[in-house]
């Protein structure tokens, strides 16, 4: 941060633990300064269900879309690796959906293990124009990341960490490709008060965020 001499700062002391206010000039290794902290104004009542966040999560970073110009979507996830995010996302379709049925229209349905215990759910139509009201081309929105609950947005955090980050230097990392995907979830860490550090990077010449 570029400041003045005299810019006040809200800090904490190492020692006491007590707050209070300094100056550019008067900081020093005994001073911290906040970098993430969760909004005051954040919604009481819940707009969406913890379990259509949830599969807003798990689209965001495990979504694709159904081919030959079927409206509706996929999530994967391995059943061989991490069994208990394949329940989690079960459990959500089932609060969301209702039961699995492949009829016409199709709700949702569980396709067989793949290739390295890969599981695919197809989901229809209506599962579908839900998750674009809120993350158009997977990118949520900041009105649906603004209108969360507190928990819902840590929730959304970590499920999209869950899915698709890794832990690197004490830090949790997630990467995407799409620009505007990184920063959707950069807005919701800010949200849920974490503080967030953006980068971009080429990866085989390729820009990761």
């Amino acid at each position: 941060s570029m400041t003045t001499a005299n810019h006040r700062w809200l800090v904490r002391h190492h020692g006491s633990g007590n707050w209070r206010w300094t100056t550019t000039e008067d900081l020093n290794s005994q001073t911290r300064i906040p970098r993430g902290v969760c909004p005051g104004d954040a919604p009481q009542d819940a707009k969406y269900t913890d379990a259509f966040v949830e599969l807003v999560a798990w689209w965001f970073t495990e979504g694709s879309y159904l081919s030959s110009g079927t409206r509706g979507g996929a999530i994967s996830q391995s059943q061989r690796v991490n069994p208990a995010y394949c329940d989690r996302i079960r459990a959500a379709l089932r609060s969301v959906c209702g039961p699995p049925s492949s009829g016409r229209p199709l709700t949702w349905v569980e396709d067989p293990e793949r290739l390295n215990g890969v599981v695919v759910w197809r989901f229809g139509a209506e599962l579908h124009k839900q998750l674009a009201e809120v993350a158009p081309g997977k990118v949520p929105t900041i009105d649906f990341l603004d209108a969360l609950t507190q928990s819902q947005r840590r929730l959304f955090v970590d499920t999209a960490l869950d899915a698709d980050g890794h832990v690197r230097r004490q830090a949790s990392v997630l990467a995407q490709r799409d620009r505007a995907r990184a920063e959707a979830f950069a807005t919701a860490a800010t949200l849920a008060g974490m503080a967030v550090t953006f980068n971009e990077w080429k990866m085989r010449g390729a820009p990761m965020y």
